[in-house]
């Protein structure tokens, strides 16, 4: 008792002690009381805080601890009756129903195929009565059902996945469904338990994403004409095995009769043909090796988006022109040669997204005649376009005239005669005056010359400033010194102990070997031992990209904490070095790479861009590498 007596603070007793362990909202007289407890607890907290200032230099360390006890005793009696007072007690119930729907409605989660109970948004009926109470009150907080797994099937589980949709069914009351069924390596027959349970409901589905093998796909047959109210549909078949054939030439046509389908996405190993009403489809995805019917979208009122893989390119069955004239995102790869492909048969007059991958010749003259089949002004405004040969002929020059709207150009690197020719001004006015980004593709096998980087940086230059005074071509030839060479000497011995040195990706040994570890160390060691008094000797050796590339590469954890002190210590010395350099003039330096971006990608600087005047411009960008060559600045 006494020990109680000395550690415990002079607090006023607790007026509502009802209203601790609740969530109830005080009423107005019982406010009225708190509020002068909390005024009395809180004085007497300075109180205490004073009695400590006022003896600093007191021996006594068992008082200091009781104050300083008694405190925190007087702190938490604050905070524990400033809760009764807070305004999320008072919250109407309307208020936090609507804070409710909107965490149901996270979009975030959708999408994935393995949803577990964790992952929705249930934890607000676990808060108190009052919340449980409105959360059970609101259907659409138990809409989005978990996902029904049933790749490893016992009685215990299917007992469990039952008795919760049973529920989930119950508080959901009439409000439209997501369902996941996921079993993607197991052959369940013609039926099972909980997918029966599923089927029952069939009329309430909206949204469904499935994975299924296509022996596992009667399960779901008892769904056939019962989806009046199914939107969305996201279907992946998997092989269990290689050996399955994907049960060619069978037609599945369960989703055949789903008048409200809005967007269908279909994937997998699936030989038979899938029929969906495509006539109805505002977004289609089809990534499956089967016949897929296009031609029975031609002249579609609704469709928005379609992406087509190069297996079901494959088997189009190809006539007459087909007309989609909504179409504004087309996304397709083919092995066809251009004057067999899907851009031989189409029209879209309103596309202002294509994205196309062509494994074959050039396709630009191929392309260039749909869009002059779809009509002109064309409004298209980003282009993605990668094909296996470059063209010497100005092909893309021809297609750029036929779409002024565009905004976003990325091409495998075309001809020098192109590039330049969207560098050059006629009538006053660029080719493609509006656009904005634009990305050459180099193959890795091949590289780019001088040449090449020359007119590159003529076009940028051309495109990316806006004085009118500036200089065509800019050129910078830094001769390499003992310095530069020996850094660069370092840099290839670095990369032949790690022989895979991607861009995010490093293949350490897969064993242990503690010498691999020990020769790496030595040459970091030796990289940062080296005397450099230019800044032009990094740039030219390009090790500073390797650093970064090393830094942040996905080594594993034990062997990267291992190492990541080095390249951390070097680029920040490095970085210092550079900047107060004499001989590297940052405004004659315009080729750089995004850290935040692409390692992989240059990017052009202009000479008033914002990372120029920023001092995090060394953490943000990395000046490419300048060799002995005539190059871009």
């Amino acid at each position: 008792m006494l020990r109680n007596a000395l550690f415990r603070a002079k607090l006023p007793d607790p007026p509502t002690p009802h209203l601790l362990r609740s969530n109830v909202p005080p009423s107005e007289s019982e406010a009225i009381l708190i509020h002068v407890v909390i005024a009395e607890a809180n004085a007497e907290e300075q109180r205490l805080h004073k009695l400590l200032l006022d003896r600093p230099d007191s021996g006594i360390a068992s008082w200091k601890m009781v104050t300083r006890h008694k405190i925190a005793r007087a702190a938490k009696f604050v905070h524990a009756h400033e809760a009764i007072t807070s305004c999320i007690r008072r919250m109407p119930p309307e208020i936090l129903q609507e804070i409710f729907s909107f965490i149901s409605k996270d979009p975030t989660s959708h999408d994935q195929h393995l949803l577990k109970t964790r992952d929705l948004p249930w934890a607000p009926s676990q808060v108190c009565r009052s919340w449980r109470a409105i959360a059970l009150s609101l259907p659409s907080l138990w809409n989005h059902l978990p996902t029904v797994d049933v790749t490893r099937t016992t009685k215990a589980k299917t007992k469990f996945q039952k008795v919760l949709l049973s529920e989930l069914f119950r508080r959901s009351a009439n409000t439209l469904l997501t369902v996941r069924i996921y079993a993607p390596s197991c052959d369940l027959g013609s039926s099972h338990p909980v997918i029966d349970l599923l089927v029952q409901y069939s009329e309430r589905w909206e949204t469904v994403i499935i994975d299924l093998t296509p022996a596992t796909i009667a399960c779901i047959q008892g769904v056939r004409d019962r989806l009046p109210s199914l939107r969305t549909l996201k279907l992946t078949i998997s092989l269990r095995s290689p050996d399955d054939d994907g049960y060619p030439g069978t037609r599945l046509d369960i989703f055949e009769v789903a008048p409200q389908l809005r967007s269908a996405h279909v994937k997998g190993s699936y030989f038979g043909e899938i029929v969906l009403p495509l006539q109805h489809l505002v977004h289609c995805k089809h990534e499956l090796a089967s016949m897929f019917q296009i031609n029975q979208m031609c002249d579609s009122s609704v469709l928005k988006t379609l992406t087509l893989s190069e297996n079901s390119e494959r088997h189009f069955d190809l006539g007459e022109i087909i007309r989609l004239p909504h179409l504004v995102k087309l996304d397709f790869e083919t092995y066809r040669s251009a004057e067999t492909s899907l851009l031989q048969c189409i029209s879209f007059p309103a596309i202002e997204d294509l994205h196309i991958i062509v494994r074959s010749r050039n396709v630009l003259q191929t392309l260039t005649s749909a869009i002059l089949r779809s009509g002109f002004p064309c409004p298209l405004k980003t282009l993605f376009l990668r094909t296996m040969f470059a063209s010497n002929e100005p092909d893309l020059t021809t297609l750029l005239e036929l779409t002024p709207e565009l905004v976003e150009l990325d091409i495998t690197m075309p001809s020098h005669r192109e590039i330049l020719d969207l560098a050059r001004v006629k009538q006053d006015q660029p080719l493609v005056p509006r656009l904005e980004v634009c990305t050459f593709q180099v193959k890795r096998e091949t590289g780019a010359d001088s040449e090449t980087a020359g007119i590159v940086s003529q076009l940028a230059t051309s495109r990316c400033e806006a004085d009118e005074s500036r200089s065509e071509y800019c050129e910078l030839i830094w001769t390499p010194s003992t310095t530069s060479s020996e850094l660069e000497r370092l840099k290839h011995k670095l990369h032949q102990e790690i022989p895979k040195f991607n861009v995010w990706y490093l293949d350490p040994p897969t064993k242990s070997d503690r010498k691999w570890r020990d020769r790496v160390c030595t040459i970091l060691t030796d990289i940062e031992s080296v005397e450099i008094t230019d800044a032009r000797d990094i740039l030219m050796s390009g090790l500073h990209l390797s650093l970064r590339i090393f830094e942040q590469a996905a080594l594993l954890p034990k062997v990267k904490e291992h190492f990541l002190a080095y390249p951390r210590r070097i680029q920040e010395k490095w970085k210092t070095l550079i900047e107060q350099s004499p001989s590297v003039q940052l405004q004659d330096i315009h080729w750089a790479l995004d850290l935040d971006k692409n390692l992989c990608c240059v990017t052009y600087i202009d000479k008033n861009h914002a990372f120029r005047e920023t001092p995090e411009v060394f953490s943000k960008m990395l000046i490419y590498g300048i060799d002995n060559k005539p190059d871009a600045c």
